[in-house]
């Protein structure tokens, strides 16, 4: 669809479930709108409630791929504090799979 923006950021109500919407249902004024194959998705946050507005539409997509962000503002309360002996890198690694692996069990 050329008319759908590359980037949806909110702004004068521009909202992820609205763009969305008009991508996999249609605009108001299509007699019978085709899906797209592929819908790629990348967000900083997700709700299962806010899934369950769009999955009607996914599911007529023949692939979804959904890259989520994750918080690493938390990632330190995850792990204990940096070892004396650990570097910054190895340190950086494992507050990053501590949050990943948080964030798995929580979307679980």
């Amino acid at each position: 669809m050329k008319d759908q923006p590359d980037l949806i950021d909110n702004r004068d109500g521009n909202t992820m479930v609205q763009a969305l919407g008009t991508l996999l249902n249609g605009s108001q004024d299509s007699q019978s709108p085709i899906p797209p194959a592929i819908v790629r998705i990348a967000t900083a946050f997700f709700s299962p409630a806010g899934f369950g507005r769009v999955a009607d539409g996914l599911s007529r997509a023949r692939e979804v791929r959904l890259l989520l962000g994750a918080d690493f503002a938390t990632a330190g309360r995850l792990v204990e504090p940096k070892q004396l002996d650990e570097t910054r890198q190895r340190f950086e690694k494992r507050r990053m799979r501590a949050s990943l692996r948080q964030m798995d069990d929580t979307l679980r």
